[in-house]
């Protein structure tokens, strides 16, 4: 990374690429491996700078959503420029972004205690969810079958289910040690791992068992981590406020692949 704050960084689903977004109307996607940019994303079509983003699960759409206006956009990476745009009334500013597995619903996670949900195929509203508690909601995640959708709020340790039949909202049965600032599901197991805002370890939670264990991934605490996993599962990113991104192979034992500094 050249310099700057990293707003955001994922890789796309197949782990060939990292992308990340500092804070500008563009994501750039990197070949990390060769330490290549292989194209630049322009999401000009928001009128605001990217704030958060993810990929659909065949890794062919990007979804992002802007600073402070409302926004969320879709671009193809094969075209590289945003068109798809939609207005979302009572917008707080976007946290999080999660896609469900079968690709068809779009979770964005918002400052003032709001998940908005998007139907990607026809580009409209589903629901927009209000939890009680006024909290930003930091994370949000699908389950592998996608019946249930899991968000953290700013400063707590719970995790709280939402029921995608019925849009019921739930405090579930998982619960860290401390407050989550970043969590996300496996792509291929019923694991949820998160980790804190300042941390240079990993939690993972099996939402089927019950079974939870921590890892760590550096040797000295990072500052607003965020976590995300690529590669179908195999890997788990974690990028830092100041540009740090850390990269664990999970069936490696958690070891640390890749590690690179700003």
């Amino acid at each position: 990374v050249d310099g700057g704050e990293v707003g955001h960084v994922q890789f796309t689903p197949d782990g060939r690429y990292l992308a990340f977004s500092n804070y500008s109307q563009e994501i750039k996607v990197y070949d990390w491996r060769a330490n290549r940019l292989e194209r630049t994303l322009d999401f000009s079509i928001g009128g605001d700078d990217v704030s958060m983003f993810t990929f659909s699960p065949d890794g062919r759409t990007v979804y992002a959503a802007c600073h402070d206006d409302g926004r969320i956009m879709a671009c193809r990476m094969d075209e590289q420029k945003a068109d798809r745009n939609l207005q979302v009334d009572d917008w707080s500013y976007p946290n999080c972004m999660t896609v469900s597995h079968d690709g068809k619903l779009l979770a964005v996670g918002c400052e003032y205690h709001r998940v908005t949900i998007v139907d990607t195929a026809k580009w409209t509203l589903v629901q927009n969810i209000v939890f009680a508690e006024y909290s930003a909601v930091t994370s949000v995640c699908f389950s592998l079958d996608d019946r249930q959708l899991f968000a953290t709020l700013n400063d707590e340790a719970f995790v709280y289910s939402i029921d995608t039949a019925t849009w019921v909202v739930s405090r579930g049965q998982a619960r860290f040690r401390r407050e989550v600032c970043s969590m996300v599901c496996s792509p291929t197991r019923p694991w949820l791992v998160a980790t804190r805002r300042l941390a240079n370890f990993l939690w993972y939670y099996n939402y089927e068992t019950g079974e939870n264990d921590e890892k760590t991934f550096a040797r000295w605490d990072l500052t607003q981590c965020n976590v995300r996993f690529a590669g179908n599962g195999k890997y788990v990113t974690v990028a830092a406020r100041d540009g740090e991104v850390v990269i664990l192979d999970t069936e490696a034992g958690w070891k640390q692949v890749y590690h690179a500094k700003p």
